[in-house]
């Protein structure tokens, strides 16, 4: 299946992740990068994975506010072309990079 991009506007979707997650957890995060990637699930839907890479205070993350970020992205998600159910994974900065430097060698 070849990706929907055509209606992906990732500068719009990246504020609304930004927003949620400020509204969300405003005191967790020094500092944040959102990278998006489009997918496809097992069901060959068109998905977004959004890679949340942040420098802060892992204990300051309230988990269980994590769970309701997916609902609040779909409908954007879907209104993209992305019928798929959005997932979001937290990476530290230090993980990010270190995975980074680990995918060159």
């Amino acid at each position: 299946m070849v990706l929907n991009k055509t209606n992906f506007q990732e500068d719009r979707y990246r504020q609304l992740v930004s927003q949620i997650l400020e509204e969300r957890f405003p005191d967790a995060f020094r500092s944040m990068d959102i990278v998006l990637e489009p997918s496809v699930n097992f069901d060959d839907e068109d998905y977004i994975h959004t890679y949340i890479i942040f420098d802060g205070d892992f204990k300051k993350l309230d988990i269980s506010k994590v769970p309701g970020i997916s609902p609040e992205l779909w409908p954007e998600s879907k209104e993209m072309g992305f019928v798929g159910y959005p997932i979001q994974s937290f990476v530290q900065k230090s993980e990010w990079v270190r995975a980074a430097r680990n995918k060159t060698r």
